[in-house]
């Protein structure tokens, strides 16, 4: 008889050792299964739809928006665990100016409670020659629908709106 004793949490044999930076804490997580391709197949069409500019990058649904930026693809990580890992791993807030923000940064996303509901890496920031606002193109994964490049205000409705952008970057400027 297997004995289950807390889905993620440290003591769960299916959970991977990870720990926030300052190794504070374990943070919960959970390996998903890979969906079949016919499930996946079907919920990423309506994704596509949304915006011609959203590409498909990955089918694969083992991992969560959070365990792609924070875990490198390997897991799910609890959304509870999310402002613990961003200050423990020496996350800032950025300027909402374009100009401050570097690939690598990572763009939050707010159901509009406030609280974070979604989390994307920015890959690409491109000016606009005309002087109108750059094209920021970010990279997350939306559920158990595959993993995207998309413009940063373009994901699914029910992942919220950009709302915050953090880096990790160490800079000596003021």
């Amino acid at each position: 008889m297997t004995i289950i004793l807390g889905c993620g949490t440290e003591q769960d044999p299916e959970a991977l050792p990870l720990y926030t930076r300052r190794k504070r804490s374990f943070i919960r997580n959970v390996q998903r299964k890979q969906l079949p391709r016919e499930v996946i197949q079907a919920r990423t069409q309506p994704n596509l739809r949304i915006d011609h500019r959203i590409q498909l990058l990955s089918c694969a649904t083992t991992y969560n928006c959070y365990g792609l930026v924070f875990a490198s693809r390997r897991t799910c990580i609890s959304e509870d665990d999310i402002p613990r890992v961003l200050h423990d791993d020496g996350y800032r807030t950025l300027p909402w100016d374009a100009a401050t923000w570097r690939p690598g940064d990572l763009m939050l996303y707010s159901d509009g409670s406030g609280q974070i509901s979604h989390v994307g890496e920015i890959v690409r920031i491109e000016q606009d020659l005309l002087g109108g606002d750059p094209a920021v193109w970010i990279i997350s994964a939306w559920g158990e629908t595959g993993e995207y490049l998309h413009p940063v205000e373009t994901v699914s409705h029910w992942l919220g709106r950009a709302f915050r952008v953090v880096s990790q970057r160490i800079s000596y400027d003021s």
